[in-house]
């Protein structure tokens, strides 16, 4: 269970990513287009430019906020693991004595 879930959270991580990379792609080609010289050309490159840039900045929000989530988890995840050891550990302790008071 544990795998898989740290497979999927690498998935969201990877995923996230690439949006974020293509969003910022996106920008700069937008970025390197030639001046619009007609009213009409600078009404849709402003509506163009306006679009990716704000595709670009909630991506990488997403992206962070993705990042803390995954982190997040991963955080509880140990934390969630460490008493079961514990326990774990206490009762594997607990019955070698047992046992070893039956051998004797």
């Amino acid at each position: 269970m544990a795998g898989s879930i740290c497979r999927i959270n690498l998935n969201l991580r990877a995923e996230m990513t690439d949006v974020e990379a293509l969003a910022r792609a996106a920008e700069a080609a937008v970025d390197a287009l030639p001046a619009p010289v007609t009213e009409r050309q600078r009404l849709v490159f402003g509506r163009i430019q306006s679009l990716v840039t704000k595709t670009s900045q909630q991506a990488s929000a997403s992206l962070r906020f993705a990042n803390a989530q995954v982190t997040a988890f991963t955080a509880q995840l140990a934390t969630d693991r460490e008493p079961r050891s514990r326990v774990s550990d206490s009762l594997a302790a607990e019955s070698k004595s047992v046992g070893s008071r039956r051998s004797a």
